[in-house]
């Protein structure tokens, strides 16, 4: 019965997952990288020639105060703004390119996410316009083609799904090399990482190759909005935009300088795969030194070099790599039971149906996710969805 409920959610498959699924087509990998190089061109020329008034147009500020209004529009302030939108843009846009445009503040709350406790700073909407407008039709088009490829944060098309399916790639191509899991991984995780960014380092990067002197005084202001010499408030677009900038020349160190080519980040976690055990840990000191002139830390009790065949945790998924080449992708066990109590807590307030059919397809989406579950998995989903919730469709 159990398999049978397992089958009905697509958990288990008659056949692994084959090897050539994974693996890029050489022509189209050679396409990207002259793509990539073309982006790389133009984003410079575009740096060099686009001004402060080339950014905050009108039409730039007012489709990106449109796009900030979406899902919010029950704050009083959104209301407020877009009652008066195309007076409240025009005044915005002038402020801007007058360089009197001030920051109202935040406001600030705590939430709870996956486990963790986390400290959001709510902007205000006209702020949210001008970050958008800065980073959607500036910030964007010139730092992105900068990027490495297995990049996975905060880019149009990327995510965490781009990020495991990058890290399965890695994993396959590490076995049709060397026919074998007898390997290492290096996982990474920095130490507070938005609370960490240093905004003195941040500016000097962005300056590099911001040209236009009103732009990066325009983006130092917003960064010094968070307060204090280091840190960024999660919630604001400009932080996320920041934090793929900041540890960019992480990825360049890993990928080029030192030619690890089964390499890919998500944020502040990053892997290294490699045969050899002692280049990870000589790669390890060399990180330690390019994060040190960042002003970050790794975390020491996330930061591990482990072997392939015992299996890892990488944004948690649980993979393991076996001899024969196939691959196994478990769902990390403390997730399905907060989906689990979360589900059982929603009920206890007697809501609708219709109100829990999101949560419902979203914990079938993630189930759906992975080609092999265990026992014990599969054990919890059955006791808490078909005995407490028989009213799910699975």
């Amino acid at each position: 019965m159990i398999r049978n409920f397992a089958n009905k959610v697509g958990l288990i498959t008659e056949k692994s997952i084959l090897l050539k699924e994974h693996i890029a087509h050489p022509r189209k990998e050679k396409q990207a990288k002259m793509q990539t190089a073309i982006n790389y061109c133009n984003a410079k020329t575009f740096a060099v020639n686009t001004k402060l008034e080339d950014v905050f147009t009108f039409e730039h500020l007012y489709e990106s105060a449109k796009k900030c209004c979406r899902n919010v529009r029950w704050k009083t302030s959104t209301q407020n703004f877009e009652h008066e939108m195309m007076l409240n843009v025009h005044k915005l846009k002038k402020s801007v390119l007058n360089e009197t445009f001030k920051s109202k503040g935040f406001h600030q709350f705590t939430i709870c996410e996956r486990g963790k406790t986390r400290e959001i700073k709510s902007l205000h909407i006209t702020e949210r316009a001008v970050q958008k407008c800065l980073c959607d039709y500036y910030l964007t088009p010139v730092f992105t083609p900068s990027f490495i490829y297995d990049n996975g944060a905060c880019l149009k098309g990327k995510g965490t799904g781009f990020a495991i399916k990058r890290l399965k790639h890695h994993l396959h191509k590490f076995w049709q090399e060397n026919h074998t899991n007898k390997g290492y991984i290096l996982l990474l995780d920095i130490k507070s990482f938005f609370n960490s960014i240093n905004h003195q380092v941040l500016i000097d990067i962005v300056g590099k190759k911001v040209k236009d002197p009103k732009i990066l005084k325009l983006f130092a202001y917003l960064v010094h909005c968070f307060g204090g010499e280091c840190g960024l408030g999660l919630g604001s677009q400009i932080s996320q935009v920041s934090a793929s900038i900041y540890l960019n020349k992480l990825d360049h160190y890993v990928k080029d300088i030192k030619g690890q080519k089964y390499y890919g980040r998500y944020m502040d976690d990053a892997y290294v795969i490699s045969k050899d055990k002692k280049t990870l840990e000589d790669l390890l000191e060399g990180i330690k030194v390019v994060l040190g002139e960042l002003k970050l830390q790794l975390s020491p009790n996330k930061t591990h070099i482990l072997n392939l065949s015992n299996g890892f945790t990488y944004l948690k998924r649980k993979f393991r790599l076996f001899e024969n080449g196939k691959l196994n992708v478990k769902p990390y066990k403390p997730n399905i039971r907060r989906y689990c109590r979360k589900y059982k807590k929603l009920l206890k307030k007697n809501l609708s149906r219709e109100k829990l059919k999101a949560l419902e397809i979203t914990f079938k989406g993630y189930l759906q996710e992975f080609n092999y579950i265990d026992r014990y998995t599969r054990r919890i989903i059955y006791g808490y969805f078909k005995r407490t919730h028989t009213w799910l469709d699975f």
